[in-house]
């Protein structure tokens, strides 16, 4: 999780920390959740070193991953539900997902071609909604998509073809 509010969100979601690198010039304090894990400081370069990346947004915290639920388990309960199909790219899914939270969404129902909504892009720029919102993987379409009608759901699609029927 990279950045204050991500990691906040991070913790209060229930997810475990392992620790947290932060950036040595800091002078604003850690998050207030942050529980009792190693805390290591360090320079631009050898950020750049251990991340890989030039910028920093102040706090970069290791987390462990929780089991991925089952598509049933997700849809259980839920009301709206976002499903994605072969989306690879993780800034669009973090935009999704954030976009997905303020909209009401319940969860999200990934295709396996989709890429991961914990990857550190996705989680930054959906500013860390990925971490409250839950989501599963199905099948591949269409017969990955049983589970979402089996579950009561009806299907609404959004495509560029102009042929399609208006929704």
């Amino acid at each position: 999780a990279e950045g204050d509010i991500v990691v906040e969100r991070a913790l209060r979601a229930g997810y475990q920390m392992r620790s947290v690198l932060v950036d040595a010039s800091r002078t604003q304090p850690l998050p207030e959740l942050l529980p009792d894990v190693p805390v290591y400081a360090a320079g631009p370069d050898l950020v750049l070193k251990i991340t890989g990346m030039g910028v920093h947004r102040g706090c970069i915290a290791s987390f462990d991953r929780r089991p991925v639920p089952t598509p049933a388990e997700v849809l259980l309960g839920a009301i709206r539900v976002v499903v994605l199909e072969n989306l690879t790219n993780p800034t669009n899914l973090g935009v999704i997902a954030r976009s997905a939270v303020a909209l009401g969404a319940d969860a999200l129902i990934l295709d396996p071609s989709c890429c991961d909504p914990l990857y550190r892009r996705a989680s930054r720029v959906a500013m860390g909604e990925v971490f409250g919102l839950p989501y599963a993987y199905t099948g591949r379409f269409p017969e990955g998509l049983d589970v979402v009608t089996d579950a009561g759901f009806a299907l609404l699609a959004l495509t560029p073809d102009p042929a399609a029927e208006s929704i």
